[in-house]
Parts: structure tokens; C-alpha cells; sequence
């Protein structure tokens, strides 16, 4: 995301200190990253080695267990992404609890029927609303808020499915993207 407002900025000529600061900013970010091996994709890795070590993150009990991940023949890029939104979705939702309750983000993964799927469940205080289908983003006017659109877009690339469940304070994301 950031990267991504970076390349905007410098794009259209417009504030190359703040693109700067970004820039910045990231490097600071991924000096203090102590890496972690979740499995043996490198890309996987570096995504929830940053997202991971974010102050957003802090409080947050994490359970990772990622299997089948070497040799995906997606796009590098759809998978950071993918992982990204998916991670970040999760973290957003764990904050809206109070910190002395639980908050909990599980992630799986593993290839089923010629498909690689990732399940997110993390818990939450109350069910999104949703809108033709998609969860309804709640965020101001000047934030994003594409992360299901984004996750919805890869799945379907890869012709697969993205799917969102909410039972008893936990949401459930699976992206499943299928592996020709």
C-alpha cells in the first residue's frame, strides 16, 4: 500500500518529500523486521514478517500454520496481496475489541482438489454489514478500504472463490485460487 502511494506521488510530480518519508519509513520498517519462516515461500515469508511487526499488530495472538506454499504458480505480486489484505481485514476487526479481550488471528493454508486455500479466522465484536454481496467498509472518505475487492479480484483471476462467514464473533475469510 505504501509502495503503491509512492508511485503515485512520484508519478504525478507531486511531493517527492512525502514520497520520500514513505520511502523511508519502509526501510525503517524492514531493518527492525526480525524474520520469520512460515513456510516455504519467500514472498509469504516477508509479507507477515512486516505485517506481523507492525504496532497495529501488537496485542494480537496469532496462530500460522502454512503448508503447500513452495512453488505456487501465481503472480508474485497477487499472492503479496492476497496475504496482505487478507492479514490486514483480520488486524482491523481484532482492534475494534477491547484490549483486554480476546483478539485472535488464525491462518491456514494448504492445496485441496487442485486448489490453494487460505483461511483467515480471526475474531470480531460484530458482524459487517454487507452489501450486494461485499462487506460494507467503514472507513473515512480518504482511506481505501478495497481489501475484499482486492482479495475478490485475485480469486477470481485465478478461478477460484472468496468467501466471508461470521458465526459466533468469528469471521471466517477462505480465498481459494485454483492451481492449472
Amino acid at each position: 500500500n505504501q509502495i503503491q502511494a509512492v508511485q503515485h506521488l512520484l508519478k504525478t510530480g507531486k511531493n517527492k518529500q512525502e514520497a520520500d518519508k514513505i520511502m523511508n519509513h519502509i526501510e525503517e520498517q524492514l531493518a527492525a523486521a526480525k524474520t520469520v519462516h512460515f513456510c516455504q515461500n519467500p514472498i509469504i515469508n516477508s509479507v507477515l514478517t512486516v505485517k506481523m511487526n507492525t504496532i497495529k499488530a501488537n496485542g494480537i495472538e496469532t496462530d500460522i500454520l502454512l503448508n503447500d506454499c513452495e512453488n505456487l504458480p501465481f503472480d508474485n505480486y497477487d499472492i503479496c496481496s492476497l496475504f496482505a489484505n487478507l492479514y490486514d481485514n483480520a488486524v482491523e476487526a481484532c482492534q475494534k475489541i477491547e484490549e483486554n479481550k480476546e483478539r485472535r488471528i488464525t491462518m491456514r493454508s494448504s492445496i485441496k482438489n487442485d486448489y490453494f486455500v487460505l483461511k483467515i479466522v480471526n475474531t470480531c465484536i460484530e458482524m459487517p454489514e454487507i452489501k450486494s454481496g461485499k462487506i460494507k467498509s467503514d472507513k473515512n472518505s480518504d482511506e481505501h478500504g478495497y481489501g475484499t475487492k482486492i482479495i475478490d479480484s485475485i480469486t477470481k483471476k485465478y478461478n477460484g472463490t472468496f468467501t466471508l462467514r461470521f458465526k459466533d464473533n468469528l469471521m471466517t475469510a477462505i480465498a481459494a485460487l485454483k492451481i492449472e
